[in-house]
């Protein structure tokens, strides 16, 4: 799995991560997904150089998000497809985040964070 900055030309794929994690019953995400709207917001948060995207075999299976949303203070947010969870994507999807943070003088992470997922321990302990 390779996390990478991610492009506009993500954003469709992205989307589509969005929409497949929220039928499971995502703590942030309602279904339906506007697909466009959700587009639309991975538009704004790569311009604002705050998006990572995860892909396997060539396809985007998550994402990750750290915009500001106070001084010194990123706002994270993560979708990984449940065929790709299990395999490191999350982590290496958090050390990007973590050195973003570090890179741009943030001092918190802000998270949400869903206690009854088991792959959710490691975003529980994130730190910068």
């Amino acid at each position: 799995m390779i996390v990478r900055r991610a492009r506009v030309a993500d954003v469709g794929a992205a989307a589509l991560v969005a929409a497949a994690v929220a039928e499971e019953d995502f703590l942030g995400l309602q279904p339906p997904v506007d697909l466009e709207e959700r587009a639309e917001r991975f538009r704004d948060l790569i311009a604002r150089e705050a998006m990572w995207v995860l892909e396997a075999r060539g396809q985007v299976v998550g994402y990750a998000a750290a915009p500001e949303t106070t001084p010194g203070v990123l706002s994270v947010g993560m979708a990984i497809e449940a065929t790709a969870r299990g395999q490191g994507g999350g982590r290496a999807l958090l050390a990007a985040v973590q050195n973003h943070a570090r890179s741009t003088g943030a001092q918190n992470l802000a998270r949400g964070v869903d206690r009854q997922r088991p792959g959710n321990r490691a975003l529980r302990r994130v730190r910068i």
